[in-house]
């Protein structure tokens, strides 16, 4: 899957964004606010993308790495976890610092929340939910801009309907 913004390109990870991806996990300001821990090794990487390569071939879920017109990797947004029972799914991302503050991860999240039916097999209107650390201010106030509302302590959703 392909999508295009007019500043980015979000695509399927593969295998072949392992390393890129290696060095956007490692970033220490990155690091410090997701749940892969703080020092993520090249299998662990793999194992990451396979997973998320699984979450896709089941129906559950996809990651899309976001780059820029030059193709360089600025970071990724996936989805996972999805529920048809529960109509919820899971959303993550992650950029790598030097790209902050340039409005990216909300037109890469806006791409994906606009084209969330392309990705996944929604049938009904669906909660999109992120769990946050209540630390990482820039992310609550991303969701926050983007319509999502906090329900919990680390917890923020937005009901899309389709």
């Amino acid at each position: 899957m392909r999508l295009t913004t007019s500043r980015l390109i979000l695509k399927s990870i593969t295998h072949r964004d392992a390393l890129a991806l290696y060095g956007v996990l490692n970033d220490p300001l990155v690091a410090q606010y997701n749940d892969y821990g703080d020092s993520l090794s090249h299998q662990d990487i793999k194992d990451l993308i396979q997973w998320d390569l699984e979450q896709g071939y089941s129906g559950l879920g996809c990651r899309m790495t976001i780059t820029n017109t030059q193709g360089q990797l600025l970071g990724t947004v996936g989805l996972y976890d999805f529920d048809a029972d529960t109509h919820s799914v899971k959303i993550g991302f992650e950029l790598a610092s030097i790209y902050w503050q340039r409005g990216y991860m909300i037109e890469a999240i806006e791409c994906v929340l606009e084209n969330i039916t392309k990705l996944l097999h929604l049938t009904a209107d669906t909660s999109v939910l992120a769990h946050l650390d209540e630390q990482n201010v820039r992310s609550v106030n991303l969701l926050l801009k983007l319509g999502f509302t906090k329900q919990s302590c680390n917890l923020y959703g937005k009901l899309l309907t389709v």
